[in-house]
């Protein structure tokens, strides 16, 4: 991935800024089932995109195209979309209504909370939408081809709204507030499932899942070992199993109980429980004999290595989210700040106006001279000029109606209006005093 600060996007994007950022796909999966060559992938990562919305219109090309025309003009051959680390708040059909032929979309750590848009990706096989808000699933009706979902780190629950989606093979709902599995029952090919971190405390729903074969429930609330035993026995492909981090977990016979009802377990929370003829890792010559003591420190120590992998990633994990917060805030703030300045500019401007209008009329009222003095700010050198006072300037140059003024001296618009204000009215005084002369 590249690290190099991106350009901030418009507020709609042009095709200029979105053409810089397609590229050739370098590989499509078989799955994709994509029958041409030359397809491409939009990369919009990082953008400070607020507004997922285009300034220019793609393309139709439901009609025959030449390859050789612009990609903007064929949106169908782009496949892959990454609008991750952004802002977004919503998906609009609007916006993804171009592609027809989208495989893959990766919305992650945005601030998403509608998914109105997906109904227009009827292709989709990946969607990532993992470090959102999202809190809703019935949207998603419309991705049947669907083969993975993440939805990571949401504001999820339950997975009661999510609609049946007969393709699925992989759902990962990690760190959600989630309470039951109530939902999975219709996802026939379900393959992989990573549930941790969530308020799960029953797993009822899994005996329809027949085709699991790696289940991730740590970090949940389920107590009843027994029951869901019990209801694993029911997942006949089940091989790869990680339940720690519940009470039931704590439960002395806990190891025991799993192994000996679950008999195609190759993992418990992340141990190799691989076994033929009695042996344990039969290509390792120490494991013909699993009581030695070299066997023994040989599982401890894998046991510590895997544990140490899991929490590197759990840590991990939460590292994102937490700096995802901090981005957050920090473009919230970033946002205010030019609606402040922006509303700022916008009086200073008009009191100018006025001073201009009224200047013509009535001699602009001068500030006491100490009020510029402190801040190296005099119109007339002295005292508070820091870099230069009037003794050492010709007399033309302490004329305080010949003398330029040198606004880069002045950082703050109190500071220019006050200027103004002085200049304005020596400028007053100065015509008037010529006119009485003249008289």
């Amino acid at each position: 991935m590249d690290t190099r600060l991106k350009p901030r996007a418009p507020n709609d994007l042009s095709s200029r800024f979105v053409d810089e950022r397609i590229t050739a796909l370098p590989k499509v999966p078989d799955s994709w089932e994509c029958r041409l060559d030359n397809y491409y992938q939009l990369d919009l990562r990082m953008c400070f995109i607020t507004y997922f919305r285009w300034s220019f219109r793609w393309g139709d090309d439901a009609k025959p195209t030449l390859s050789s025309l612009p990609v903007i003009e064929q949106p169908s051959r782009v496949l892959l979309i990454d609008v991750s680390l952004n802002d977004i708040y919503s998906l609009d059909d609007d916006t993804l209504s171009p592609f027809r032929q989208l495989r893959a979309l990766n919305a992650s750590l945005n601030r998403i909370t509608e998914l109105h848009g997906l109904q227009v990706l009827p292709t989709l096989r990946f969607l990532d939408l993992g470090f959102n808000q999202i809190s809703g699933l019935q949207d998603l009706a419309y991705c049947r081809k669907l083969v993975e979902l993440r939805l990571n780190h949401n504001c999820l629950k339950s997975l009661a709204s999510l609609p049946p989606l007969p393709n699925l093979e992989q759902l990962h709902v990690d760190g959600n507030e989630i309470a039951s599995l109530e939902g999975l029952q219709a996802l026939s090919k379900l393959r992989e499932l990573s549930a941790r971190r969530n308020r799960i405390a029953n797993i009822t729903a899994l005996t329809t899942c027949k085709a699991v074969n790696s289940l991730d429930l740590s970090h949940n609330s389920i107590h009843d070992l027994e029951f869901t035993v019990k209801i694993l026995t029911a997942l006949p492909l089940l091989t790869v199993l990680t339940a720690k981090n519940n009470p039931m977990s704590n439960h002395p016979g806990y190891q025991e109980a799993v192994k000996s009802m679950l008999s195609r377990l190759e993992s418990l929370d992340g141990v190799n429980l691989m076994q033929r003829d009695g042996k344990l890792y039969e290509d390792d010559p120490y494991e013909l004999n699993p009581n030695s003591e070299i066997a023994k420190f040989k599982r401890l120590t894998r046991e510590a290595y895997l544990d140490r992998m899991r929490q590197a990633k759990l840590t991990m994990e939460e590292s994102v989210a937490v700096l995802q917060r901090q981005i957050l805030g920090l473009m919230e703030n970033q946002r205010e700040l030019e609606k402040t300045l922006g509303r700022e500019l916008q009086n200073t401007l008009s009191q100018l106006d006025s001073m201009d209008r009224l200047s013509s009329h009535n001699p602009v009222s001068l500030p006491p001279r100490e009020d510029l003095s402190g801040q190296g700010l005099s119109m007339f050198g002295g005292p508070g000029d820091t870099r230069y006072g009037p003794s050492d300037l010709p007399e033309d140059r302490r004329n305080p109606y010949t003398r330029a003024w040198r606004g880069s001296d002045v950082k703050e618009t109190d500071q220019v209006l006050r200027m103004a204000a002085l200049r304005l009215g020596t400028y007053q005084r100065g015509g008037a005093a010529g006119a009485e002369g003249t008289g």
